[in-house]
């Protein structure tokens, strides 16, 4: 089938995922939580309604999109549930995306995936001493901005006053916070959800909350 297919994506390179090493190895390279969900998860996973599933459940998720809400301050309104947030990430790149998007030298390489994937110009922000990011680098990008925090490989975080400052001297682009790994350390941007409204902050529950996937 190849021969038929898209040239923009015919010369795509994969995305190689961590390896699933077999026998007796320490497997760290996914990032995963060695412990399983909490047991509040595990019930409620047990005690799910088998009769159900061959219903469509609700697809705004506006239960779950209340419950999130109050747990992090927010309203209903700000909340977007999807599946993973790789798929918000893939939203965010093709809905804001159009006049390119910026974001570090080093990061989730995810990002360049869909960029390639839809088209769309990467601009690249330097990295300086110590691994960290300044934020003047990403002041009036033209584009969609696009900041892990912590970032991705490095695991240094950006003060959440340096990601305000992205935000304010953008105001005619979209600002993406992608913030997996902010449980293990590091200040969340959201919020700067109700203050700016050009801020999109994506979480998951694959790292802190143990359920990859």
């Amino acid at each position: 089938m190849s021969r038929f297919m898209n040239p923009r994506y015919s010369a795509l390179e994969e995305y190689v995922p961590g390896e699933q090493p077999k026998g007796e190895f320490i497997k760290l390279n996914a990032n995963e939580n060695p412990y399983p969900p909490s047991a509040a998860v595990l019930e409620a996973v047990r005690g799910a309604e088998g009769a159900a599933l061959n219903m469509y459940p609700d697809a705004a998720c506006r239960e779950l999109d209340s419950a999130l809400a109050a747990l992090l301050g927010l309203e209903p309104e700000n909340i977007l549930c999807a599946n993973g947030s790789d798929d918000i990430l893939n939203f965010c790149f093709m809905a804001f995306g159009q006049n390119g998007a910026l974001f570090p030298r080093i990061t989730y390489g995810f990002y360049e995936v869909f960029c390639a994937l839809h088209g769309i110009k990467e601009r690249r922000a330097p990295m300086h001493e110590g691994l960290t990011l300044r934020p003047e680098d990403f002041f009036d990008a033209g584009c969609l901005v696009v900041i892990a925090n912590p970032n991705a490989q490095t695991g240094v975080e950006m003060p959440l006053a340096g990601v305000e400052a992205i935000v304010a001297n953008n105001p005619d682009n979209v600002v993406v916070v992608d913030e997996a790994y902010v449980a293990f350390g590091g200040e969340s941007a959201l919020p700067l959800v109700k203050k700016y409204p050009n801020v999109l902050v994506t979480r998951t529950f694959s790292k802190s909350r143990s359920m990859a996937g």
